[in-house]
């Protein structure tokens, strides 16, 4: 995952959210579909991201 390695890279692995430096754990968030993760791009450079994680619980469904 690419993101988690530029995250490893930038933050020297001391993002504070664990999500973000350990692959397994960004593996399964992805894995749910309820979760996203928008990376944005320019010219083929990885240049930010944000994470939804929802709750179906609480859902508005």
């Amino acid at each position: 995952m690419q993101i988690s390695f530029l995250y490893q890279q930038v933050y020297n692995g001391q993002y504070s959210n664990p999500l973000m430096r350990e692959i397994s754990l960004s593996t399964a968030f992805l894995a749910d579909l309820s979760n996203v993760w928008l990376i944005a791009e320019i010219e083929e450079k990885i240049v930010g991201s944000i994470v939804f994680e929802t709750d179906q619980i609480l859902s508005m469904d």
